[in-house]
């Protein structure tokens, strides 16, 4: 489970009960593990923006592999397609808010 590699259970529990299916709670975790500015400055997967810490992405790959079981082989093509593209949308999401943000602060 999720909270064997530092998170707590509580916060996995949460995002558990929000998430129909995987994406969401990909999606649902990221949120719930990592704060705002680290997501802002982050992402899933190389870019130009600094990786996540990959020991708790892993985690969440696993615990989705746990929550919503599929085959084998469709692991890695689920987590590729769907669930990292989620996470990534979510952190970019988040930086154009914090971006809007600063720029309206400044004509101010």
């Amino acid at each position: 489970r999720l909270w064997v590699a530092g998170c707590s259970p509580r916060k996995v529990a949460q995002a558990e009960l929000i998430s129909s299916d995987a994406a969401a709670l990909g999606r649902n975790l990221l949120g719930a593990l990592f704060k705002p500015d680290e997501i802002v400055k982050g992402n899933c997967t190389p870019s130009r923006h600094s990786l996540l810490d990959q020991d708790v992405i892993q985690g969440i790959r696993m615990h989705i592999n746990y929550r919503f079981p599929v085959q084998k082989d469709q692991e890695h093509d689920r987590w590729k397609t769907i669930v990292q593209g989620t996470m990534n949308s979510k952190c970019r999401t988040a930086q154009l808010k914090h971006n809007f943000l600063y720029i309206i602060s400044k004509k101010k």
